[in-house]
């Protein structure tokens, strides 16, 4: 006489195999359903710790910017900026984290906080550093690391239309290079 176990996989047997296709696709469901829940949860917890460290950065750069003789005019300034895209306006806004003050100059003070962040070989803060400095109009810009306690003092070098740059031939060098 068989097991109860050998009547169960006999009975099981007999099952057609499309049957278990709801069975299959309620498990995959329920699980991917699972996964989704868990992935927004971690997400929402590491923003939640992005924006208390944000915020702790901020807090200890503009501690760090009054430390250096600067006055807190405002943060979070925000500015409308405006480019000619073929020939007509287009009007965009930029938000920096602070405008500043010390001995009469104001300065556009932007605060950064992660790894790398805070220098002028990252791309990006670079480019957001030249479109403060127009936007803005400033004397220059302020890179506040956060984390290292530094202060960056940013200026761009004015470039007038029509000067050559540098390591390219002006117009008289090609000339004669073309003899």
């Amino acid at each position: 006489m068989g097991s109860t176990s050998d009547g169960v996989i006999r009975a099981l047997a007999q099952v057609p195999p499309w049957a278990w296709t709801l069975p299959v696709a309620l498990c995959l469901a329920v699980g991917f359903r699972a996964g989704i829940r868990l992935a927004r949860r971690l997400l929402a917890r590491r923003s939640a710790r992005a924006r208390r460290l944000g915020a702790a950065g901020a807090a200890r750069a503009l501690d760090l910017l009054r430390r250096a003789g600067f006055t807190v005019l405002a943060t979070e300034v925000h500015r409308e900026g405006v480019v000619e895209l073929d020939g007509l306006p287009e009007r965009f806004v930029v938000r920096a984290d602070a405008l500043v003050t010390r001995r009469g100059t104001v300065w556009v003070a932007e605060v950064k906080g992660g790894e790398g962040s805070a220098s002028v070989h990252d791309r990006a803060t670079r480019r957001q550093l030249l479109e403060y400095a127009h936007v803005f109009g400033a004397e220059g810009v302020l890179l506040v690391d956060a984390r290292g306690g530094r202060i960056h003092v940013v200026r761009f070098p004015q470039v007038v239309p029509g000067t050559p740059v540098a390591g390219t031939p002006t117009r008289a060098a090609r000339r004669a290079g073309a003899r």
